[in-house]
This record gives structure tokens, sequence and C-alpha cells, in this order.
């Protein structure tokens, strides 16, 4: 019996010290400086590469599917669960997997039982900002949004919130996931080199690989904004 305590003491430190290892690898792997990103402003001396450009791949299927889906897209987000008007604050969360960022709710169009004017939520997305070949990489087609300007943003509810009594809602499963308010328009991004200081990539609404991309997404942008009345008719 005492051999059997003796083993399984043995395995308990093997654990253990396999755990700290593990913790020590992780602190000392190069992180390119994401590790001190708490917010836009921490980030915008670093470089970014920019991986999410809507049309990269093949711009006229891009193209195309904008246009055949435009009527879909729109209605998905008159449609959404909730619907704010909503200023970013800059704060940001970001995990291996996901990227939450601050904002306070102005307005509520949509979901008013789940939100009110005032409420600081969190928001979340799956892909956000993470180190890739040792280089801050951010892989979402639309940007994050800039402290201080507002923004129509869709989102689902969460029934964790009524648990734990904090605001974190997931970004909507649609294509329109937040608009810049007043309407800003999508322009291509320039072609060549696509990693640089987060700084030059902030002004971006979105990404798109293509002007013809970029204008397409603007229709379906002045769509929306107009559903809501913050697009003039």
């Amino acid at each position: 019996m005492r051999k059997w305590k003796l083993w399984y003491l043995g395995i308990a430190i093997l654990f253990l010290i396999s755990g700290i290892a593990g913790a020590v690898i992780l602190r000392s792997t190069p992180d390119a400086g994401l590790a001190e990103v708490g917010s836009i402003a921490d980030l915008m001396d670093c470089t970014v590469h920019i991986t999410a450009v809507e049309g990269d791949t093949d711009p006229q299927l891009g193209l195309a599917d904008l246009v055949e889906n435009r009527s879909l897209y729109v209605e998905e987000a008159v449609s959404a669960q909730i619907a704010v008007l909503a200023t970013a604050t800059g704060n940001l969360d970001i995990t291996n997997s996901t990227i939450g960022q601050e904002v306070v709710v102005d307005q509520v169009y949509r979901g008013e039982e789940h939100v009110s004017p005032g409420t600081t939520c969190m928001v979340w997305d799956n892909y956000g900002l993470q180190v890739m070949d040792g280089v801050i990489t951010y892989r979402n087609v639309y940007n994050l949004m800039q402290p201080g300007e507002q923004y129509l943003i869709f989102l689902e509810e969460n029934p964790l919130n009524e648990v734990g009594g904090g605001k974190n809602f997931p970004l909507a499963s649609i294509y329109c996931i937040y608009l810049p308010v007043p309407y800003t328009p999508d322009v291509a991004l320039p072609d060549g080199n696509r990693t640089g200081p987060y700084a030059q990539w902030a002004n971006y609404p979105a990404f798109a690989a293509t002007a013809e991309i970029a204008g397409a997404r603007n229709q379906i942008t002045q769509e929306i904004l107009q559903a809501y009345g913050l697009y003039p008719d």
C-alpha cells in the first residue's frame, strides 16, 4: 500500500514539475509586445500584420458574393437580436482565441431587455489579435473600434449576464458586426506590404482588397444605416 502512495506522490510531483516548466516556457515565449496591449492606444506603435482582407483570395468571387447577397446581409442586420449605438472606449481584452472590445451604450434599437443606455459592455469576437511567426497579427476583416468613435453594433444575448451580473455580449453571427457612425466609407487597402505600425491601419473601418469590393461594402453599409435612421434618405 505504501508503494502505491509513493507512486501516486511521484506522479503528482511529475505533473507539478511539468506544469511549472510549461508556465516558464509560456512566459519566455516571445509575444512581440502583445502581452502589454490592453487598449488601442497601447497598440498604435506596435507592428501589426493584416491578414484578413476581403476579396484577397479571389476578388471576383468576393465581389459577386456581396452583390448577390446584399439584401440578405442587410436583412440580417435589420433583424439582429440586439442592435445598439455605442461609443468605443478603446479598452481591449485579448485572449488566445478571442478579443473583447469595451463600449458604452448610447442608444438601444433592438434588445432593450438585455441592455440599456449608459451601460458599459464588453463585446466579443472569435478572431482578433494573436502572435504568428513572431509578429502581432490581426485576423478580422472588420477593424478594431476606435476610442471615442460611435458604432452601430449587432450583438447576441448572453444568458451568463444574468448569473454573473456583468455585461459581456458576443458579436452577432452575421456579415456586418459593427459599422462606424457617422457613415465612413470603406476604401481598398493598398497593395503590397501589410505589415507596419497599427496606427497606419487605424482609420480603415474594414479591410477590402479592391475598390470594387469596398464600393459593394459601402452600398450594404448605407442601406443598413438608413434602416436605423443613421444615414440620409
